[in-house]
């Protein structure tokens, strides 16, 4: 599963992806076996263009197919070759909490207490 970032529909530029999301903190310890992808990453906008591109599809129809109701998900019939090397550190945080839901259950709120992560120590709304 790759991401492809859009600063305009997310808020905050790929250099933020980079200075946050490059370290032992962005890797999940949940292996596939919980529904993880085996291979997740996150592309630059030019990254995921080109992707699409070298699948012979148009990104911006792509786009506009996948914001409409229904939308499944389509084959780009390309081949990766990847190698991961990945180290999992565990670690107790005090800065995020989440409360598992009343009637729903199998659902959380979760609560953080930062906002850093969004760049340029910004406050909540």
């Amino acid at each position: 599963m790759l991401l492809i970032h859009d600063a305009a529909a997310l808020g905050y530029g790929w250099n933020v992806v980079v200075n946050t999301w490059t370290d032992l903190s962005s890797n999940s310890p949940l292996p596939t076996a919980h529904g993880r992808a085996t291979l997740e990453g996150w592309l630059s906008s030019e990254a995921g263009r080109g992707l699409f591109a070298a699948a012979g599809l148009d990104f911006e129809s792509s786009l506009r197919a996948a914001a409409r109701a229904g939308f499944k998900a389509m084959p780009m019939r390309l081949t990766v070759d990847a190698a991961i090397e990945n180290a999992i550190r565990r670690f107790d945080s005090a800065i995020c909490c989440a409360v598992a839901g009343g009637e729903r259950k199998h659902e959380y709120v979760v609560y953080c207490a930062h906002w850093d992560g969004l760049g340029g120590m910004q406050t909540a709304p």
